[in-house]
Order: structure tokens, then C-alpha cells, then sequence
């Protein structure tokens, strides 16, 4: 089952509702309650801009937005705790909208309309069964803390398979490992097959095995499989670029681009995988596949012209639509590639600006730079406003060769204390030996400088723990709650040039260690003291799989 438009019909404002709060036994802090409201405020005073405020005032949440996930998942606690009592499935797994509800059929259902009417008994007051339009019957769910979000199991979306015997237990089982598969998948390092036949197998199927997979249920929602797939493939390429020199890896990059080409840039991956093409774009241009690119811009205005030419697209009453659709695609494209742009290793050239300007083939009224200088200092304001593909504090601290002293401070005392501007200048004066950094890419950042980066670039707030926890406020905007010690302990006794630091957490009898390193060759500490470290994609995925299989281990280290 899923739900029909989830996150453009729910209002996020049930979750400061007590009711809420009380079916989930939870209290929040008045500080805690602060920061939900003004959350809240913030996706509201979002939504009231857009088209669908006009037709749904009740509120939706933002596609794409990290808390968008939580809010969506926490709003279907209860129905979770009904389904459990009241259903008492065989198997119940959810991830937001997405639901697998697995039930033994003692009472003989035979039809969808049967079906439906026995969850909507077994969920009383949870759900009503309505008949749909198109005659099947759908769910309507109904919460008691969210009467302003529109909860519809659509009767045309869901899908109702009768299994039996051990082979639909082994199915089950197989679903239930996907699911564990793909959740454990976000949190390791990045792990990339090196031949195409190994991607296509992790991103295309739910199982290596094409013949358990073309009847199984997954079927049923087959494109959203290969789109996750895609998704946690193209995330882990995306690491490896950032950490990896384009020439050490050329020829697994080629396979990744061969299976996008094969199988995404197709008339349905037109859609289907609109949210991933630009991403793709964005690595070959960071990557200085210039060639590629171009080709791939060529091959996606070959698919619109296939869309035109063969569908109702193509049609007058729809060509307005197309268009727009069109234009859609190709400022993605131009933002992805501008944010490529950013990155240390790129050289911004006559090439690079060609493969931009063949963006016209979608859309010939898109703007580019219309010269290498203009598209450079484009290029620049990016960064300074920290929206490039580059963190801008990796380009301050790594790469700025002059002060970038940015707009004059406000003068207004309230405005300077609501922006930190006083930390920040605090921050500036012990950051010796680097220039001064664009003071509003600190204020507003999109990637903020975690704790231990800032002790990287000013490393005395080690030696004044208050100063370090007043500077993880002021670039972080999170106070440090723990009263454990942060850096050095004052009264530290010095013993043969040893500083000692204080490492928080329980005193153990054992403690277990991780050896981070495994085969490192002597050459290979040569050229790292020597500042020329060994960065290639051999060395770089044997890392990850130790780091990995820590990660996976029953016992984790300390």
C-alpha cells in the first residue's frame, strides 16, 4: 500500500499538538517546543508560496527536505501501533508512505473489495473504506491528531497478492532482507562496484537473481527498487569523486555512465529518474568528462524529441506543458553544472563553457555566461554563498589566496547578536596563518564546520574548552549540552612534552579497539610524509571495506 500524493496533503502542525505528543509518550522541552515552532513557521511561510497553498491551505511538507522523512514517518506512528494490534500481521514493515502489511487469510478474502473492508474492521476508527471513482475501493485514514492532513490509500495503487505454501514465505523473507539491506546502506562508507553487471545487479534489481525477481512482489513497484538503487549508487560515485583524482578511476566512472545511458535515459527514465539525471550531469563535469557530458545532453534531447514525436506530449493542448517540462529540466542541469564548477580540481575553460551552452537543445531561451570571466565570476558567488558542489570552508581554509572581507557588518547591535557576528569575529582572530573568510558563508552556511574542523583551523580552542564550546554555537548554531570536557583538561600534567586529553564517556575494565590500517605499504607512508599521499581507487575502496566491516561488526569498537 502506499499513499496517493503523501507529502502534498500532510500538515505538519500535529506535531506540537498534544495529542500527538501524548500518543507517542513524549515531552518536550520548552526549548525543544521552540525550535519545532519555528520549524514549523519556516515550512509554513514556504508553502504559502507555492500554487498548492491556493488549493490545500491546510499545509504540506517540502519534497527533499531532510525533516520532510521524519515528519512524514512519525506521522503514521499510530496507524503502525494499530496495524500491530489490530491486524496482528505475520509481518508489518513501513519506510514514510511505502507499506508491506503481511496477514494470514483465515477468513477466505477472495477480491480487493473484501480486503479492504476487513482492515478497515480490524483499524476501527482509523480508517473508512470509500468507493473510488474508478470503481475500486481505497481507505481513507483518519488520525485523530492530523484531522487537517488528507490520508488516502488509493484503491488503484494498492496491490494484493494471495501467497501460499513455502514459497511465499521465502518471498516474504526476501522482501524482509531487501528492506534490512537497503536501511543498513545509508550508513556505511561508500562501497562501488567496479564492471557495469555488478551496478546494474545493485541498482537495477532487488536481487541479483531475474528470475525470482519478474514474479515477485517487488514487481509491483519495480521502478521505485531501481530508483533507490540508482539513488544509493549515484550518492556513493558522488563520494568517490570528492575524495578520489578523476584519472585514477576513469574506467569505473565509464561503466557507471554506460548503465545510466542504457537504462535511465529512456522515455519513462525521463521521468521516472528526473531528480538523479542532473546529479549525473554534475559528476562529469567535477569529474572533467566534457566529452561525456555533451553526449549525455545530446542523448537527453534525443529522448524529448522520441517523447514528442511518439506520445500526446507531442499534441498541441499538451506541446505548453512539454515545454515548460523542458525548460524544467534544463536549469537543473545549469544548476548542477554551475555547482560542478566550484570544485578544487576544476579548471573553468572555453570547454567547460561549451558543454554549458549546449544546454540550449532543451531550452533555447536557458542563460549562460556569455564569456569564461563572466561564468568565473559566477562561479565565485557560488561559493561565497556556499551553494556549490565544494563546501565554501574547504575552499577558505584550502584554497583562498586574499582576505574576502564581504559586505560591511549591520550596525544594528540586535541584528549583529542574532547572526553571531561577534563569535565570528572572535573565531577570524584565532584562525592565524589563513585569510579572512567571507564572514556571511560562516553566518549563513549550507555545510557548517563540525567540531573537529574547527579545532583543525584554530587549534588554541583546545587549550580554552569555554571558547570551544561558545564557537560551536556561533558556526553550528547547537549549544554543547554534555558537561564532559572538550579538549585539553586545564589542570593536565604535562610528562615528557605529553599533553593529556580527556576522553569522554563511563570508565571501562576493556576497552575494544579498531585497527584503522591494514597493509600499508612503506612506500605508500613515504609519499604521504613527503605530501603526495597514494589517493588511488584501489587503496581508497580496501579503506572503506575495513572501515565497513567495523562498522558491521556485533561487537562495535570503542
Amino acid at each position: 500500500m502506499d499513499i496517493e500524493r503523501f507529502y502534498h496533503r500532510v500538515s505538519p502542525r500535529f506535531l506540537v499538538r498534544p495529542s500527538f505528543l501524548a500518543s507517542v509518550g513524549l515531552s518536550l522541552s520548552e526549548q525543544e517546543l521552540s525550535f519545532t515552532k519555528s520549524l514549523l513557521s519556516a515550512i509554513e511561510t514556504w508553502y504559502k508560496s507555492t500554487p498548492d497553498y491556493i488549493v490545500r491551505p491546510e499545509g504540506a511538507v517540502p519534497v527533499g527536505l531532510s525533516a520532510s522523512k521524519i515528519i512524514a514517518n512519525v506521522l503514521l506512528a499510530d496507524f503502525d501501533n494499530a496495524a500491530e494490534r489490530g491486524v496482528r500481521p505475520l509481518y508489518y514493515g513501513r519506510y514514510v508512505d511505502d507499506i508491506f502489511l503481511v496477514f494470514e487469510n483465515k477468513d477466505g478474502l477472495s477480491g480487493p473489495r473484501q480486503v479492504m473492508q476487513w482492515l478497515a474492521e480490524r483499524l476501527a476508527r482509523r480508517v473508512v473504506v470509500e468507493r473510488g471513482s474508478e470503481g475500486s475501493p481505497s481507505l481513507q485514514l483518519r488520525l485523530p491528531y492530523a484531522k487537517d492532513s488528507e490520508l488516502i490509500f488509493r484503491g488503484a495503487k494498492q496491490k494484493i497478492f494471495a501467497l501460499s505454501s513455502l514459497h511465499g514465505r521465502d518471498l516474504i523473507q526476501h522482501i524482509r532482507e531487501q528492506i534490512r539491506i537497503q536501511s543498513s546502506e545509508y550508513r556505511l562508507l561508500p562501497a562501488v562496484p567496479s564492471t557495469g553487471a555488478e551496478m546494474a545487479s545493485r541498482a537495477l534489481l532487488a536481487t541479483p537473481d531475474a528470475k525470482l525477481e519478474v514474479d515477485s512482489l517487488r514487481k509491483a513497484d519495480a521502478i521505485s527498487v531501481r530508483r533507490l538503487g540508482l539513488s544509493l549508487l549515484l550518492r556513493d560515485i558522488e563520494m568517490f569523486s570528492a575524495d578520489l583524482q578523476p584519472r585514477s578511476w576513469n574506467g569505473v566512472r565509464n561503466e557507471f555512465y554506460g548503465l545510466v545511458k542504457r537504462y535511465a535515459m529512456t522515455p519513462s527514465g525521463f521521468f521516472g529518474f528526473s531528480g538523479y539525471l542532473p546529479r549525473v550531469f554534475g559528476l562529469m563535469l567535477a569529474c572533467r568528462d566534457f566529452e561525456v557530458a555533451e553526449q549525455f545532453i545530446s542523448d537527453l534531447a534525443g529522448v524529448a524529441t522520441v517523447l514528442d514525436r511518439t506520445s500526446t506530449l507531442g499534441k498541441a493542448e499538451q506541446r505548453g506543458e512539454f515545454a515548460l517540462c523542458l525548460k524544467h529540466y534544463a536549469e537543473a542541469l545549469r544548476q548542477t553544472g554551475l555547482q560542478a564548477a566550484t570544485e578544487r580540481t576544476l579548471k573553468i575553460d572555453a570547454r567547460f563553457l561549451r558543454v554549458m551552452r549546449s544546454l540550449v537543445a532543451l531550452d533555447p531561451n536557458i542563460k549562460i555566461p556569455t564569456s569564461v570571466a563572466r561564468l568565473k565570476i559566477l562561479v565565485h558567488q557560488i561559493l561565497l554563498a556556499d551553494w556549490g558542489r565544494r563546501p565554501y570552508k574547504d575552499y577558505w581554509y584550502l584554497s583562498q589566496r586574499t582576505d574576502e572581507l564581504g559586505p560591511p557588518f549591520p550596525k544594528q547591535l540586535e541584528i549583529r547578536k542574532r547572526l553571531r557576528l561577534i563569535g565570528i569575529r572572535l573565531f577570524k582572530k584565532l584562525c592565524t596563518g589563513l585569510n579572512i573568510p567571507h564572514w556571511p558563508a560562516l553566518a549563513f552556511p549550507t555545510r557548517p564546520m563540525r567540531p573537529d574542523e574547527i579545532s583543525l583551523v584554530a587549534p588554541d580552542v583546545l587549550l580554552e574548552p569555554a571558547v570551544y564550546r561558545r564557537l560551536i554555537m556561533v558556526l553550528r548554531g547547537a549549544k554543547v549540552t554534555s558537561k564532559s570536557q572538550l579538549g585539553v583538561e586545564p589542570s593536565a600534567a604535562r610528562d615528557g612534552g605529553l599533553t593529556t586529553f580527556v576522553v569522554p564517556g563511563k570508565e571501562r575494565e576493556a576497552i575494544t579497539l579498531a585497527i584503522a590500517s591494514y597493509k600499508v605499504m612503506e612506500e605508500d607512508l613515504l609519499k604521504a610524509a613527503s605530501g603526495r599521499p597514494v589517493r588511488s581507487w584501489t587503496r581508497y575502496s580496501d579503506l572503506n571495506w575495513l572501515v565497513n566491516r567495523i562498522l558491521q561488526e556485533r561487537t562495535r569498537p570503542d
